[in-house]
């Protein structure tokens, strides 16, 4: 019976050897299977400007494990974000307890705002396993500092209007918040038609640079205007900002409109071909001409009237009464024709004035129409008079008279006058055989053919 006794203690320590062997050898089974572990932000992103939001940073664990787990919350910024953009939790240890499948504790992360211009920082959010069974780590999250002082810069000219031949100004900008690194901008002048890029220069290469940190500038750009001949009108510019270089791309400035006035002026000459007809004669033509080119047409209205109002039924004007000078030209095309009107046979009149006149209008000098220089027109009688003279009686006696008077062939609009009567002697006559009695003036009225008073020899 003893005997049986030992043996079976023996066989009961044979078996729990063999079981501890079997259990020490089978491995552990968090070891075998680790455990996934999640990591979660309450919010992906905060503006920066929003410092008094947090981010809150938790843990999760797939399954659970059987002991206690602990990790360290790391943050690492992505360049241009530093560690001074935001502010981790004075505590960083994130615990989940054994069989439970949540974090414990609070690790939160919170935006700084730094004024200053930059592109959206990235922050790193990572784990490190301090403490418990082996586990899988999750991959880092990534966590963004939204930007809010990308503030448009601010343009200024020196000048909003300059003259066009040679009138400067000068182009400046600040930035409202200063930016890491180096930002550069181009200076665009933009035209408006009917001005091109050619009417203005910008100096140099057209930059603006900000050093980094500054809001500054340490150049300016120079716009001058170009002069020229033609006639534009006032030419204006969009200047503007193209962002170049730098750690963010700014917002676009507001523009300012530049102003280009013009200092050509026109005027307008009429031109009579010919100048002198008449009044028989056929139409003259009006044409007009202008001192510069203009990018618009002129328009000129032409219209006459006669140096002396009685006139006016003297010639007549073309049913068409306007020219054009083309855009670019200085001639006029087309005509207008002014035709004279004869007073009829028998009836002679001195040479009559007509005075051609116009108006002119140009869409780029709308403010100031062209002056329009006249052109005189001469129109010459046709029917010459002829004066002869008549004695009444024709012999006389040595001791007798006769009287002188005077006819011509065509009536006239004025009086002639016979301003000198000669006498000269036929030899064997003298001027001691004969006395002229009375003035040797002789007046042929208007509107008649025969002279009053009278000349006696």
């Amino acid at each position: 019976m003893r005997h049986l006794y030992r043996s079976s203690l023996i066989a009961l320590a044979a078996a729990g050897l063999i079981l501890g062997i079997l259990f020490n050898w089978l491995p552990d089974a968090d070891a075998q299977n680790p455990p996934a572990v999640t990591l979660s932000l309450s919010r992906d992103s905060i503006r920066e400007d929003y410092d008094h939001w947090t981010s809150a940073v938790t843990a999760g664990i797939s399954p659970a494990a059987s002991q206690t787990t602990t990790f360290n919350v790391v943050a690492t910024p992505v360049s241009p974000a530093t560690t001074t953009d935001y502010i981790l939790s004075a505590t960083t240890t994130l615990t989940i307890p054994a069989g439970a499948t949540s974090s414990v504790g609070i690790v939160t992360i919170t935006p700084v705002d730094d004024d200053i211009s930059s592109a959206d920082k990235t922050v790193l959010i990572s784990l490190t396993h301090v403490s418990g069974p082996a586990v899988t780590l999750p991959p880092a999250k990534a966590f963004t500092i939204t930007e809010v002082d990308l503030v448009p810069p601010v343009l200024t000219l020196s000048a909003a209007s300059i003259p066009e031949n040679g009138g400067t100004a000068t182009v400046t900008a600040a930035l409202v918040y200063p930016t890491l690194t180096q930002t550069v901008m181009t200076v665009v002048a933009y035209p408006f038609r009917p001005a091109t890029s050619s009417d203005v220069t910008l100096s140099g290469s057209a930059t603006l640079t900000f050093p980094a940190m500054s809001t500054s500038t340490t150049s300016t750009v120079t716009i001058t205007a170009v002069d020229n001949q033609d006639v534009t009108g006032d030419k204006k510019f969009s200047i503007s900002l193209v962002y170049e270089s730098g750690p963010a791309a700014l917002p676009p400035a507001k523009g300012k409109i530049l102003t280009v006035t013009d200092d050509n002026s026109l005027s307008v000459a009429l031109e009579l071909s010919p100048s002198s007809i008449p009044e028989n004669g056929g139409p003259v033509a009006v044409t007009a001409t202008q001192n510069r080119t203009s990018t618009a047409a002129t328009t000129i209205t032409v219209a006459a009237r006669p140096a002396t109002p009685t006139n006016a039924a003297l010639f007549t004007l073309s049913a068409s009464t306007t020219l054009t000078i083309p855009a670019g030209a200085t001639a006029s095309t087309g005509t207008v024709a002014i035709t004279p009107r004869g007073n009829g046979p028998g009836w002679y009149a001195p040479d009559r004035t007509v005075i051609v006149f116009g108006e002119a209008s140009n869409a780029a000098q709308p403010s100031a129409p062209p002056p329009v220089a006249d052109a005189q027109l001469t129109i010459t009688d046709a029917d010459a008079p002829v004066v002869t003279l008549w004695l009444s009686p024709s012999a006389i006696p040595e001791n007798g008279t006769t009287t002188i008077r005077a006819s011509q062939n065509f009536v006239a609009s004025v009086g002639t006058r016979v301003t000198t009567v000669l006498v000269n002697p036929v030899s064997p006559a003298t001027t001691t055989d004969f006395t002229l009695y009375t003035t040797s003036n002789l007046i042929i009225p208007r509107l008649a053919t025969h002279s009053t008073g009278t000349v006696t020899i």
